[in-house]
């Protein structure tokens, strides 16, 4: 008897997969793409992280560098005094912003063209004017952006990818703004100004230019908003030198990781760049620039390029929280130059230590 699988002609009889083999071959496929597409998220993310790192990196050794060639770090927020002698208490409208940090390093990240693009950064200090040449030169968050115009306003709305984490997906534009710069020019990296409980006390009087023990202040003592620092390395009008730096440059934080930059994507009057030092006083009053270590790692959640966010949103809190899109935690630069990522498990003890260049902190 022939067997069943050879015809009487004697060939063998065509062979293909049924409609219940198929499905299961399928259903295989799908486990191991769920298997493998975890994996590959991970990858791109730590290829992302890595990145970000090495950013941070680029960003210290142009501020080691700055101060090698000043003789000082360069301040978060550069303010000139108002007409009552003060530049960083009240409510005045007439004190002077200038460039924070992350403009006065430029030709230290070899970016001169651009550093030229903001004007005489020289003249611009020495001036008690909001005018040079006939033009605002003001370095604030963005307001009335139908009428806002002036020197470095150009030039503070383009798009600068060392001041930009991969890992954010604010940085890549797409989240829809059409507005004054859209999202592409945020910064997902700030000064680290101090560190330290909430402040209850207000501000009064001309702050130091070195790092002192003195408990930060807070406009009317609101605690949230407008914080002054100054047991940081960078804060206001600072000029602080390696030499002020108690705890040792390994063991003192220069800049962080914020993913809380208001972006003009989600508000129809505020946005900030990487190039905004201040925030004007009837608009929460604090410095986009340079942020506090208070509360723990991603302390906020709420995302800044979530639907119906706003200014207010924003307004507190933010000043006080450092986080990122890095699972887990976001990465710090010491004063060495060195980079470390700080868990969200942090404590709040802890978070506050790294940030106080008096206390004797060190890393978690």
């Amino acid at each position: 008897m022939p067997s069943p699988l050879i015809h009487a002609s004697g060939g063998r009889r065509p062979t293909a997969f049924t409609l219940i083999e198929l499905l299961v071959v399928i259903a295989i496929i799908g486990v191991l793409v769920g298997l493998l597409l975890p994996a590959v998220q991970a990858a791109r993310e730590s290829s992302r992280r890595a990145t970000c790192n090495n950013k941070l990196k680029q960003l210290g050794l142009a501020i080691a560098n700055y101060a090698s060639a000043n003789g000082h770090f360069p301040p978060a927020v550069k303010l000139l005094p108002s007409t009552s002698g003060d530049p960083i208490g009240g409510y005045s409208t007439s004190q002077y912003r200038r460039a924070p940090w992350s403009v006065r390093i430029l030709p230290f990240l070899d970016d001169e063209s651009r550093y030229a693009s903001f004007g005489d950064l020289a003249a611009q200090d020495s001036r008690y004017n909001r005018y040079l040449n006939g033009a605002n030169i003001e370095y604030i968050a963005y307001y009335s952006r139908a009428t806002q115009g002036g020197n470095g306003i150009a030039a503070q709305k383009l798009k600068n990818p060392d001041f930009q984490c991969p890992s954010d997906p604010n940085t890549t534009g797409t989240s829809g703004a059409t507005g004054l710069n859209g999202p592409a020019a945020n910064a997902n990296y700030a000064a680290v100004m101090g560190g330290g409980a909430i402040p209850t006390t207000d501000c009064s009087g001309v702050g130091p230019v070195s790092p002192t023990s003195d408990p930060p202040c807070a406009v009317n003592g609101s605690g949230d908003e407008k914080i002054q620092a100054t047991n940081g390395i960078m804060f206001v009008n600072s000029k602080t030198g390696y030499h002020h730096i108690g705890d040792g440059t390994s063991h003192s934080v220069l800049l962080g990781e914020t993913r809380y930059q208001l972006l003009d994507a989600r508000d129809s009057t505020w946005e900030m760049t990487w190039a905004s030092g201040y925030a004007p006083e009837w608009f929460g009053r604090w410095y986009p620039g340079g942020l506090y270590l208070s509360r723990p790692i991603n302390f906020r959640t709420k995302d800044v390029a979530g639907p119906n966010v706003n200014w207010n949103d924003f307004r507190y809190k933010t000043n006080t929280s450092y986080g990122s899109r890095h699972p887990g935690g976001a990465n710090f630069c010491m004063a060495d130059g060195s980079v470390h990522f700080v868990n969200d498990s942090a404590s709040e003890s802890v978070v506050r230590s790294l940030g106080n260049v008096w206390d004797g902190g060190r890393l978690p």
